[in-house]
């Protein structure tokens, strides 16, 4: 889409203005009040996606200040995730070279891992092994936290950004031990909340290969999906699922199951318990079409501190009909924008859980609406 491409070279025009001199992203760091290197490793990230060469100067500035900085940390486990992911992106072109993407096994990633950490610097693989260990200390017993910060609590939020951060570790060669995926994946099937509002749906499993059982009519499965701080209302009287953390849980459980079954440590239960959560999350997502717990929800408004606002009437949403799947997405965005808000509850922070949770599950279509055109085309249109 021509659109498209025009979008990616206008953010990345954007992020080259909003780059400092000492190649840094963040406007904190005008005032000498750097808030950690999370911020510069999104921009970075971003940045490099579409389509910014890694060896520019306006990459390798930014590579100059990360590491100036020591790569610092102000909210620990969300930051260190961002990182990992950015470096993966970074030595994208030495993980390919390596062949660490094509091995259908484990033994032979060893050949291509031990063939990439050669090719990375050294400095960089001890901090993506510290960085991975890091976050392992961040898990609570329960979750992840924060790991720093002065936050004492841990959640789904956290914990996805945490197991992209494994990921990324893992694709960068470091040697994460399988705990990690065996306790996080437990966590998940533990802390999956089916919604007794929403019917029982035939198994469906996009993500399987073809040759292989796809879809199972026998067996019925309710939707469900995962909270901020772990499940749902045990009630099970909710009638849709915040799609931020229940996406993020569909990406977390996915990454987790993968890297199971790639070290054949995967047990049939395990994997059939997986199957279930996965297709129970995207169903829930599906039936309720984004709809968002929001509306019970009080959002924190952007307020203009200039100048105090009149207080808005909330007009009610308009009602939609039970197969109207495109407009009940359109109500989703109108009114994450229309109530833009921090705290990782943002439309964006939403959308792209989302897209992570439906590509690594392979879900083309959303209910019959091709989910990605129509969240791009929106996109496009901002």
């Amino acid at each position: 889409d021509k659109r498209v491409e025009i979008a990616l070279e206008s953010c990345r025009q954007h992020l080259l203005k909003l780059q400092n001199p000492d190649g840094s992203f963040s406007s904190l760091t005008k005032l000498n009040k750097h808030p950690g290197t999370g911020p510069d490793c999104l921009a970075l990230w971003a940045l490099m996606h579409c389509g910014e060469s890694r060896n520019s100067k306006a990459v390798q500035r930014c590579m100059k200040f990360l590491e100036s900085q020591q790569f610092g940390v102000n909210f620990g486990t969300y930051e260190i995730g961002l990182q990992l992911c950015m470096l993966e992106k970074y030595f994208e072109p030495e993980i390919v070279a390596s062949g660490m993407y094509l091995p259908e096994n484990f033994e032979d990633r060893e050949i291509a891992r031990k063939k990439l950490r050669e090719a990375i610097p050294a400095r960089f693989n001890n901090f993506v092994d510290n960085s991975w260990k890091r976050l392992d200390e961040a898990w609570d017993g329960n979750a992840y936290g924060y790991g720093s910060g002065g936050f004492n609590w841990s959640d789904n939020s956290n914990s996805q950004f945490a197991m992209l951060g494994m990921r990324a570790a893992v694709a960068l060669g470091a040697e994460v031990k399988v705990e990690v995926f065996v306790r996080e994946a437990k966590r998940l099937f533990n802390t999956f909340s089916p919604i007794n509002a929403f019917d029982m749906v035939p198994l469906e499993r996009p993500w399987k290969p073809k040759d292989q059982y796809q879809s199972d009519s026998r067996t019925l499965i309710r939707p469900g999906g995962w909270g901020y701080s772990g499940g749902l209302a045990s009630d099970g009287k909710f009638k849709a699922v915040p799609h931020g953390c229940s996406g993020g849980g569909l990406c977390s459980l996915a990454i987790a199951i993968d890297e199971l079954a790639f070290r054949k440590m995967l047990k049939p239960e395990d994997e059939l318990a997986a199957d279930k959560c996965l297709a129970g999350g995207i169903a829930a997502l599906m039936h309720c079409g984004v709809r968002l717990y929001g509306q019970a929800n009080e959002r924190i408004k952007i307020e203009d501190d200039r100048a105090p606002k009149a207080k808005k009437e909330k007009k009610p949403a308009p009602k939609r009909n039970a197969d109207d799947w495109e407009g009940m997405i359109v109500d989703m965005l109108v009114e994450r924008t229309n109530n833009a808000c921090g705290g990782g509850r943002g439309l964006f922070y939403d959308l792209w859980a989302m897209e992570r949770g439906f590509v690594i599950c392979g879900v083309k279509t959303f209910a019959g609406v091709d989910w990605y055109q129509h969240v791009a085309t929106f996109l496009l249109s901002c």
